[in-house]
């Protein structure tokens, strides 16, 4: 057994018997790991604060050959309060906090964290500033979704048809999967879909502060294509797929 240190996200507990609590961690590392806090149901010193959904902290835990890690201590760095003063921005933590999970579904990558953390961060700060209302808060699950669907390596070609592997050109299909056909190989092919293509590959390739303005204001139709499409790819590549858009 071995006792280490570090940072992680809180993404779901669970109760283990009637003293114990279980956290669902994605760590600093991009591993998913599951922490026991033996006790804490109990305890008048320690506070089950540190396993609240959404939650930064830094745990020292042991590690042993158990698939679960065992707390010595830890401390909750940022607990973002905003995310969770209403039933829509608890909806909005739990979509985020889902997508986080999914992003860290593959071999570890800290990209996954970061991506976590940073989404977070950005939403405790627009809420805190009252500044995301339901379209705002879709535009920014529409950018984590492609940025979740990317780490796992689900996210296919923006730029040829996944048929007939030619470029893509005015028209296309957002298809079953996170990938797009075109207007050769579907009819169904518009200017819409092929705008999709291009907003995916902008949300791949940029951050989400220089892009949101841009992203919030897409045409009804492009914004509304996205949100289906993204749904499907999550429906296509996900047992269980999460209602992100609902």
């Amino acid at each position: 057994m071995s006792l280490k240190k570090g940072r992680a996200i809180v993404l779901k507990k669970t109760r283990s018997g009637e003293k114990d609590l279980i956290a669902h961690l994605l760590l600093e590392n991009g591993e998913k790991r599951m922490l026991r806090l033996h006790g804490i149901l109990a305890s008048k010193n320690r506070s089950p604060l540190i396993a609240e959904p959404g939650a930064l902290i830094e745990v020292d835990y042991y590690e042993s050959q158990k698939e679960e890690l065992s707390l010595r201590e830890g401390v909750v760095i940022t607990r973002h309060d905003a995310l969770k003063s209403d039933y829509r921005n608890q909806d909005l933590l739990s979509k985020i906090l889902t997508l986080g999970s999914l992003a860290g579904s593959g071999a570890p990558d800290p990209a996954a964290f970061l991506l976590l953390r940073s989404a977070l961060e950005f939403a405790e700060a627009s809420i805190a500033g009252a500044e995301l209302d339901t379209h705002q808060a879709e535009a920014f699950l529409l950018f984590l979704c492609v940025r979740a669907l990317d780490l796992m390596g689900l996210l296919g070609d923006t730029t040829h048809c996944a048929q007939c592997e030619r470029p893509l050109q005015s028209r296309a299909l957002f298809g079953e999967g996170a990938f797009f056909i075109c207007e050769n190989c579907n009819s169904l092919a518009d200017a819409a879909g092929f705008q999709c293509s291009l907003e995916v590959a902008t949300m791949q390739a940029r951050r989400y502060r220089d892009i949101r303005l841009h992203v919030e204001g897409l045409d009804a139709p492009v914004f509304q294509q996205l949100k289906s499409g993204l749904q499907r790819a999550l429906r296509f590549s996900v047992p269980q797929p999460p209602e992100v858009f609902g």
